[in-house]
Parts: C-alpha cells; structure tokens; sequence
C-alpha cells in the first residue's frame, strides 16, 4: 500500500512540473507553422520556423521572409544563456502583429544571428514576428523551454 501511495505522489509531480522539453518543442515546432504574417498590400509573407533537431545548447529560430525581396534571419541560442524574464510578447493587444523579444543574461552577446542580406554576428537579443493572440502562447512556451535548460535571470 505505502508503494502504491509513492507512486500515486510521483505521477502527481511530474504532471505538475509540465511538458518536457521535447513536448515542448514539438508544440513550438507544430504551432509556429501556422504563424504566418503577412502584408497585403505588399504580397509580402513572414513566417517562423522552430525545428524539430533543436537542442538546449542549439536552439535555432528562423524567420523566413517572401516577398519583393526574400530573405532568412536566423538566430542560434544556447538557452542556458537565455534569462527567462526577457522573453515577452512587445505590441498592443488590438495589434494583428506583434514581436517577441528573447534577451540573454546580463546583457552577454550569446545570441548567433545570421542573415541572407548581412554577415552574422552575436548579440544580446533579438526579436520575431507573431499573430499578436499567438504570441503570449509561444513566449510562455519558450520561457518553459529555456527554464527546463538551466536558463537563469539577470543577476541585476
């Protein structure tokens, strides 16, 4: 009886400490498919991308852009280097669009850009497109992920 009580406690934890990163990502990778923006007038198409070969140490996000000129903006982070608070969701809640803005701890340039127009670089954030309903979803899922890492915040 006493096993049957421990083990009853055990999977009542474990549902209450939520998706494992893997769930995680597959729930970013999945939804972030139907993130599309786009600019009628324009004919102008943005879309996120989060793969499904993400690890904690290489964590990438790709933002892909069609349109007059086509482009692609990566970020690589390792997200133990990410501080959870920095994730949030910048706009007005009557926006259609807004960005998402990862930051790292202390202000370190951790964060792996590349981009098809530009050379690479590091730097200490970086922000992407989302529908502005999506948005508030995917920081709470990021912010999971990144904490499910070792991500930490900023001391100061």
């Amino acid at each position: 009886m006493k096993h049957t009580a421990l083990s009853v406690v055990i999977l009542a934890a474990s549902f209450a400490q939520g998706q494992s990163f893997k769930e995680t990502l597959r729930w970013m990778h999945n939804a972030s498919e139907y993130n599309v923006s786009s600019d009628p007038t324009k004919g102008d198409f943005d879309w996120v991308e989060v793969p499904l070969t993400n690890t904690c140490t290489n964590f990438v996000i790709t933002l892909e852009h069609d349109g007059e000129t086509k482009h692609t903006f990566k970020a690589v982070l390792n997200l133990r280097t990410i501080d959870p608070n920095t994730i949030r969701a910048l706009g007005l809640e009557e926006d259609l669009w807004t960005s998402v803005y990862i930051g790292t701890t202390d202000d370190q340039s951790a964060i792996q850009t590349e981009n098809t127009t530009s050379i690479g670089r590091k730097t200490k954030g970086v922000s992407f497109p989302f529908d502005a309903s999506f948005a508030p979803r995917f920081v709470k899922a990021l912010r999971h992920a990144v904490i499910l890492c070792g991500g930490k915040p900023s001391k100061f």
